[in-house]
This record gives structure tokens, C-alpha cells and sequence, in this order.
């Protein structure tokens, strides 16, 4: 089987409260367990940014979808990699909230030449750590 990861970087169309953003988080959790996709998803409060690992068919599937939702704008896919075992095996999707990120965030949807080193650690603070990183 082949697996494939994938992060991204959107703006909200929006400011989304707790409820809204626990609403997307139930859509997806729903529609990546039928499609056996896992990963996760950070809210920043105007940002979002999202891992997402599977079967390629899967994932490409989901990003079309995610692609089309009105709730945000501007997709932009920064990392897409086939790996070997999923980071996030464990969660249909996590969460993390940190309005810390917001300025990274907004930074890597419109550099140019994104820095893939702060790419590489922002999906690590998103990494399933019950202390530093997000929450199932």
C-alpha cells in the first residue's frame, strides 16, 4: 500500500469560534475514518494548516474536498511526500490551537520561497505529543 503525507496552509474566510472550528473537526473526523485517513488539524484563529496521511487515492480525495470548502481560502499545499508508517497512526484527526502560529502561518501562504525548515517544525509542534504537540 502505498502512503503519502501531505501538509497545507489556508486562510479562514472567517473568525471562527470554539464551536465552529469543534464542528469542522467532527466533519472531518467522520469523513476520515470512512476513508481511512489520518493526521491534523491546527487552527491559529485566521490560519489553517493541516496534515493529512493515507493511501494516496485517499488523501488526493480529501484535499480535493478540503480545496472546495467555502470555509477558506487560498490552499496551499507546502509538503507532499510518500512516507512509510503515518506519524498521526492513532487519530482520524487531531487538533491543536495556537494563535503563536498565526504570523508562521500567514508567512508560509504567501513566501515565495517558503522556509521548509519552519515547515518541518511547525508539523512537529502538530506531532501527537500530550504535553508540547496536539491533542487527539
Amino acid at each position: 500500500m502505498s502512503l503519502q503525507q501531505v501538509f497545507y496552509v489556508s486562510r479562514a474566510v472567517t473568525r471562527y469560534d470554539t464551536d465552529s472550528v469543534q464542528t469542522i473537526l467532527g466533519q472531518s473526523r467522520r469523513n476520515n475514518q470512512r476513508q481511512d485517513v489520518t493526521g491534523c488539524l491546527l487552527f491559529s484563529g485566521c490560519y489553517f494548516a493541516q496534515v493529512l496521511e493515507g493511501r494516496q487515492e485517499a488523501v488526493e480525495a480529501s484535499l480535493e474536498r478540503i480545496g472546495s470548502d467555502p470555509r477558506h481560502v487560498d490552499v496551499r499545499v507546502l509538503v507532499r511526500r510518500p512516507i512509510v508508517l503515518r506519524a498521526y497512526s492513532a487519530w482520524s484527526m487531531g487538533y491543536l490551537h495556537d494563535l503563536d502560529l498565526e504570523d508562521e502561518l500567514a508567512a508560509l501562504l504567501v513566501d515565495d520561497a517558503p522556509d521548509m525548515r519552519r515547515v518541518d517544525q511547525i508539523m512537529m509542534r502538530m506531532a501527537p505529543d500530550s504535553v508540547m504537540g496536539a491533542l487527539q
